[in-house]
């Protein structure tokens, strides 16, 4: 194997999604698996969850921070994308972490395989298929259907006084 800058072996990483860590599945064969201290905090203490997670340690998953540049790369695609605010600040660390180590990011959440493909992130699910295209999001009136480029003050519509939600914008086609 070859060693990179950082004194690490090159290998395939895997950056994993704390549900996916729970949810029964075996470690992938032949590479590494990191997740984030902020992932790693969602692990309630005790129990069968923590038992697996302290199981997972044992045969190698590393808690890792990534860089202050990754992160604000996360964040400015997110915000582009107008899901930020969709984000968790785990769901953000494993994002980042993901784009730092050039792993494939395990989740089955779409806010995070949406941002994962607008940073050439790959990524994997371990219940359903991921997403195909990019999902952009926008403020929108639950009355006048009118559409913001920012979120309103309050959250009303200033045509007409209805509240205004995220909603995905339709992808243009032309």
């Amino acid at each position: 194997m070859l060693k990179n800058p950082g004194g690490l072996e090159h290998a395939m990483w895997y950056v994993l999604d704390t549900s996916l860590l729970l949810a029964g599945m075996e470690p992938p064969a032949g590479a590494r698996w990191a997740t984030t201290p902020e992932a790693a905090a969602e692990v309630s203490p005790g129990g069968r969850d923590a038992r697996r997670f302290e199981d997972w340690k044992s045969l190698g998953l590393q808690i890792r921070s990534a860089a202050g540049a990754a992160t604000e790369q996360v964040d400015r695609s997110a915000m582009h994308a107008g899901n930020l605010g969709r984000l968790s600040e785990a769901d953000r660390s494993l994002l980042a972490l993901a784009l730092e180590l050039k792993a494939t990011l395990l989740t089955d959440d779409k806010t995070m395989q949406d941002i994962a493909l607008r940073l050439d992130i790959p990524t994997r699910g371990a219940l359903a298929a991921g997403v195909s295209e990019t999902l952009d999001w926008a403020p929108r009136c639950q009355g006048c259907g009118r559409w913001y480029e920012e979120m309103p003050k309050r959250e009303e519509c200033i045509i007409c006084g209805s509240s205004v939600h995220l909603k995905r914008r339709p992808q243009d086609r032309g």
